[in-house]
């Protein structure tokens, strides 16, 4: 298992990832790797079924703008995964939040990672966490 966090406010644009700065938790057996020189992503290290779970307050740059982010595994979104609100004015604040579970079936393969799928940037604060356990 693992859980990263975010630190600081940051602001996602279309097509980018969000960044996490610290490890919430690691467990000693996990199978999941975190490298500072990839601070967009978790590599899954092992086959195996793992619970993917991500939250985030969110806001938009301008009144109207649609915000999506979605997990993303090696690059490729999860459709199922999307996240997607709508604030009525600057400076609203939405929770983004989702969970779905994914069967790794090729090691040292995949990189589970949050990425902007909409046309507008999004904003989110310090503390969105990323949590990947794996189940078997």
């Amino acid at each position: 298992m693992i859980q990263l966090k975010t630190t600081t406010v940051q602001t996602i644009q279309p097509g980018g990832s969000v960044t996490f700065e610290a490890v919430g938790y690691q467990s000693r057996r996990g199978c999941e790797c975190f490298n500072a020189q990839v601070p967009n992503s978790v590599k899954l290290c092992a086959n195996g079924v793992y619970l993917l779970s991500f939250n985030a307050t969110a806001t938009a740059s301008a009144a109207g703008d649609q915000l999506q982010l979605t997990l993303a595994v090696g690059n490729t979104p999860l459709p199922a995964t999307n996240m997607d609100v709508k604030p009525a004015a600057v400076g609203d604040l939405w929770t983004m939040s989702t969970t779905t579970l994914y069967d790794n079936g090729c090691c040292d393969v995949d990189r589970i990672s949050v990425v902007n799928t909409g046309a507008a940037p999004v904003t989110i604060s310090p503390n969105a966490t990323l949590s990947v356990i794996r189940q078997c």
